[in-house]
């Protein structure tokens, strides 16, 4: 017999870990995409790159270099970028369990909030972990019994 006729939900396991990573993955950009000019000017680091595109994307003038105009896009699109990867975040839990999707958007909401509806960074960063954390909490809660990987193995 197949794999596939043994255990019938590998398709949706794998379908499940793919939204989760497309959805974990998108949020990271906007993330990085948001918090990376700060990082780097409190790092010393590529400040005047940082500078520039934080000033770029508020209308201050154009910033040099690929590296500032790859950050600006990504500061850009990242409200559309997070939305998009709470929505695929929830569904995946939503696969795995349906009690996990209100906590999965509450999270997502936080992460949202934390990262464009405010500006103080100490609130953005404890908001970001807060989301992150939620996130990593229902995933490991979400994850197989030991009983059911020996059903996928076996």
């Amino acid at each position: 017999m197949s794999d596939t006729a043994q255990c019938p939900d590998r398709r949706r396991v794998r379908t499940t870990r793919r939204f989760g990573v497309a959805g974990v993955m998108a949020a990271l950009v906007c993330t990085l995409g948001c918090c990376l000019p700060a990082i780097l000017v409190a790092l010393g680091a590529g400040a005047s790159a940082a500078a520039g595109m934080g000033h770029a994307a508020h209308g201050a003038g154009p910033s040099g270099g690929w590296f500032a105009a790859t950050v600006e896009v990504l500061h850009r699109i990242s409200p559309v970028l997070l939305v998009a990867s709470i929505l695929l975040v929830a569904a995946a839990f939503a696969m795995r369990r349906r009690a996990t999707v209100l906590p999965a958007l509450a999270a997502g909401v936080v992460l949202y909030l934390s990262v464009h509806a405010q500006t103080d960074p100490v609130v953005m960063y404890a908001g970001m972990a807060l989301g992150y954390g939620a996130w990593i909490a229902l995933y490991l809660w979400t994850r197989p019994s030991a009983e059911a990987g020996e059903h996928q193995a076996g």
